[in-house]
């Protein structure tokens, strides 16, 4: 339940009876009497005429309205120019200033509309609803009429304490009756079927597939994309990858050989243009 925003009576009125959407609008009507204030009043022999100035303010900019408020004390009626009850059937905020100003606690009855009370009958409600268009079935057909006459007993039986308890007592024995005999019912018709079934051969489940998405689109832990390299590791190589690996051993080689002459140390090597670079060669003359 929406809280009050004031101690005034006729809130409490209107949020013991009202809705809460309607209830809000009419406490934001009430709350907005802080805007409007009384000028003056012009009675007559039949009703008073007040004139309620309202301050409307909006980005900063205010400007003010002059609206008019009639009272018949002796019928309990009023009205105002703006209208605002005859289009949605809430008090408007002018006609609050004034009844508050005249000491009106609480609002007659006839000012209260039934269609936003909420303790309020709506049939309508118990409707049942078809989604297969103008189309009714049987069972559809028979629950429309249980419900017709059940909300017919409901209505005249509702204000009788006596005879509510004697029609809640037969409505649970009616019920327990009818679940003993639906199981009844069941249990029969499933012994029925399984004498069937074991005359008969026994088939094969039908195929169903598997739920989640498919097992190339499924996400791969890092132990099992681990596991999977290295299998793929252990496979023989190929034509392609022993030729690879025997270039890449010829140029090691090469590269071994060259790496162990520049290792080794200048006085073992001959000496181009000595005496000892030219000993073991033989020339020819």
């Amino acid at each position: 339940m929406v809280p009050c925003a004031t101690r005034y009576k006729m809130e409490r009125q209107f949020q013991s009876v009202y809705t809460i959407a309607k209830f809000k609008e009419f406490q934001e009507q009430f709350t907005e009497k802080v805007y409007c204030e009384v000028l003056s009043a012009h009675d007559s022999y039949l009703h008073t005429i007040y004139e309620v100035r309202e301050d409307i303010i909006s980005n900063d900019c205010t400007r003010t309205k002059i609206f008019e408020v009639l009272i018949r004390r002796d019928e309990c009626e009023f009205e105002c120019n703006c209208n605002l009850f005859g289009f949605i059937g809430i008090i408007c905020k002018h006609a609050i200033t004034v009844l508050i100003q005249n000491q009106v606690k609480l609002v007659p009855k006839k000012y209260i509309l039934k269609r936003w009370r909420r303790d309020v009958n709506r049939p309508y409600v118990r409707v049942p609803i078809s989604y297969d268009g103008w189309i009714s079935t049987p069972d559809q057909v028979r629950y429309e009429q249980m419900c017709n006459a059940f909300t017919k007993l409901a209505d005249m039986v509702a204000h009788d304490e006596s005879w509510l308890k004697d029609i809640i007592e037969w409505i649970e024995y009616q019920t327990v009756e009818s679940s003993t005999l639906k199981s009844r019912t069941e249990v029969s018709v499933g012994l029925d079927g399984a004498t069937q079934c074991t005359s008969g051969a026994i088939l094969d489940p039908k195929y169903s597939k598997s739920k989640g998405a498919p097992k190339k689109l499924c996400q791969k832990g890092h132990f099992e994309t681990s596991s999977k390299k290295s299998k793929t590791s252990q496979k023989e190589p190929t034509k392609s990858t022993l030729l690879r690996r025997h270039k890449e051993n010829d140029s090691t080689t090469f590269i071994d050989q060259d790496v162990h002459v520049q290792n080794t140390p200048h006085h073992s090597l001959p000496q181009v243009g000595t005496q000892e670079s030219v000993v073991g060669y033989d020339f020819e003359v």
